[in-house]
């Protein structure tokens, strides 16, 4: 059985990526899915040209990894880059079983992602809420989280 962890936008300039919860949600993530030996994507945002700079515990620990890919995203819907990914880079014979999604903003970002690959792949994706930040009001995340599970995207 193979999972990969997506992990969206932990930047610091984004304010949500700084929280010390978030942070550390996502970094327990990293570590338990660098324990079973499945493979992980960091997805940077890019602003105007420049690419900000990323959190450098987090990506330095999934760049660090053999199974840790990291990759700018052209949009704020990341999902052709985690396919492009998975299909090129991975080496994985069969289609993931479950795609794992966390990080920032969850109305923006998180969930143009998880839509996209739920749209793009056979896996079952995940999103979790809890290593998910967000500049945004509760009831936008609500309504993100709505779309996303009219779109069949899993909230855990």
């Amino acid at each position: 059985m193979t999972n990969v962890l997506v992990v969206v936008d932990m930047q610091p300039f984004f304010k949500a990526a700084a929280e010390p919860h978030l942070r550390k949600a996502v970094m327990d993530l990293v570590d338990a899915f660098r324990e079973r030996n499945d493979p992980i994507i960091a997805l940077l945002g890019c602003d105007c040209g420049s690419v900000p700079g990323p959190d450098p515990v987090i990506i330095d620990t999934i760049g660090g990894y053999d199974r840790g890919f990291v990759r700018v995203k052209r949009k704020d819907n990341g999902g052709p880059e985690v396919n492009e990914t998975i299909m090129q880079s991975m080496n994985i014979c069969e289609v993931p079983d479950g795609i794992y999604v966390c990080g920032v903003n969850l109305c923006h970002c998180v969930k143009e992602t998880a839509i996209d690959l739920a749209d793009r792949l056979v896996s079952q994706v995940h999103v979790i809420v809890d290593a998910c930040g967000s500049n945004e009001t509760a009831d936008k995340d609500q309504e993100a989280i709505a779309e996303m599970l009219a779109s069949h995207v899993a909230i855990v």
